[in-house]
């Protein structure tokens, strides 16, 4: 609920990425990947008024011949998903797209899981989390810095 309050409060202030306003700027194109239809919605509004190029995917079975097709900059993904989990699609992404960076997204990760992932390449996020967490994620594993305001997840 915080997350989905603080898109609706950063659309209202609009972009906070220095290239989000211009519409020729090269927008980094990001495959969101939950079973969930609120989170990938979400993060994709939050995504594209900070400036990438959400696609989002709520069939995970789906979302193998995205990463096969290629043209992602990042895949974020959750872990627990059916009938393909976040760790199948991490592997995958691993072997057919070595260059794109990876984040996991989930509530449920063991520090075996993590350490699984992060061989694998991918940046851990705990659920819940909050935008600028997510923001910041998203631009130290494309090597970006994080410009704009920080975002507020409180519920003023």
């Amino acid at each position: 609920m915080h997350l989905q309050l603080t898109v609706v409060r950063l659309f209202e202030y609009g972009n906070s990425m220095t290239d989000a306003d211009n519409p020729d700027a090269a927008r980094p194109r990001v495959l969101l990947v939950d079973d969930e239809p609120t989170i990938t919605n979400t993060l994709g509004v939050l995504l594209r008024v900070s400036g990438y190029d959400p696609v989002p995917e709520n069939d995970s079975s789906k979302a193998g011949a995205l990463i096969e097709a290629g043209g992602y900059d990042l895949m974020i993904t959750d872990l627990r998903m059916q009938p393909v989990d976040g760790m199948q699609l991490l592997e995958l992404a691993h072997e057919k797209q070595p260059d794109m960076a990876l984040i996991m997204l989930t509530a449920y990760g063991s520090a075996e899981i993590k350490d699984k992932a992060t061989s694998l390449g991918a940046s851990f996020l705990d659920k819940p989390f909050n935008p600028t967490q997510i923001l910041t994620a998203i631009a130290k594993a494309l090597g970006r810095e994080v410009d704009g305001p920080r975002l507020s997840t409180s519920s003023e």
